[in-house]
C-alpha cells in the first residue's frame, strides 16, 4: 500500500516540477490548459491551445457506397473505450457493428458479441489513408470512451460527414 502511494507522489512531484519549469505548454483542448492551471497552479501566460487538426483534403463526404445500417469504431479495442458496453447496447438493433483497431480486449469483445447475439465485424487495423474511405461507407460513427483526451478520429468523421454518437466525458464533449 505504501509503494502505490510513493509513486504517485513520485509522479505528481516530477509532474509540477515539469510544468513549472515549462516556457511553452501545448494542449489540444482550452479544457485540459484550464486543468493543468489548476492542478499544477501554472501560470495561464506559459498555456497555448492548438486544436487537433484534420487534412480536409482526406476527410471530407465522398460518394462512397453506404453500408446501410452500419455503425462503426475506430480505435484501441482496450477498455478505456468502453466498448462491451457497445457492443452490449446493440443487442436487439438491426445493425452490423464494425470495429477498426486492434487490442487486447478482442476474444472479450468476441465473446460479448456472441452472448447478445450481436452482428460485429473485426475489421483490424486500418492505414489512415484508408480511412476516409471506410468512414463514408459506414452510417453512424460512435465514440463510447470512459475518458479521451481530444479523440482526433472523431474529428475526422465528423469532418466525413458522418453523424456521430460519444460519451459525455471530456475531451469528447469539448468537441
Amino acid at each position: 500500500q505504501q509503494a502505490p502511494r510513493l509513486k504517485l507522489w513520485l509522479i505528481s512531484l516530477i509532474e509540477t516540477i515539469t510544468y513549472r519549469s515549462a516556457r511553452v505548454i501545448i494542449h489540444t483542448t482550452q479544457q485540459d490548459a484550464d486543468f493543468v492551471a489548476k492542478l499544477y497552479r501554472v501560470n495561464t501566460s506559459k498555456l497555448h491551445v492548438i486544436p487537433n487538426y484534420v487534412d480536409t483534403d482526406l476527410f471530407k463526404p465522398t460518394n462512397v457506397i453506404k453500408q446501410l445500417h452500419t455503425v462503426c469504431f475506430v480505435g484501441r479495442l482496450e477498455k478505456q473505450k468502453n466498448l462491451s458496453a457497445l457492443v452490449k447496447a446493440m443487442r436487439g438493433v438491426q445493425a452490423k457493428l464494425v470495429l477498426y483497431g486492434e487490442g487486447s480486449q478482442h476474444t472479450e469483445l468476441e465473446s460479448t458479441a456472441r452472448e447478445h447475439c450481436v452482428d460485429v465485424e473485426f475489421r483490424g487495423r486500418i492505414a489512415n489513408e484508408e480511412l476516409p474511405a471506410a468512414l463514408n461507407a459506414c452510417t453512424v460513427f460512435v465514440l463510447p470512451s470512459l475518458y479521451e483526451g481530444n479523440p482526433k478520429v472523431l474529428l475526422e468523421a465528423m469532418a466525413c460527414g458522418l453523424p456521430v454518437v460519444g460519451t459525455d466525458v471530456e475531451g469528447i464533449t469539448s468537441i
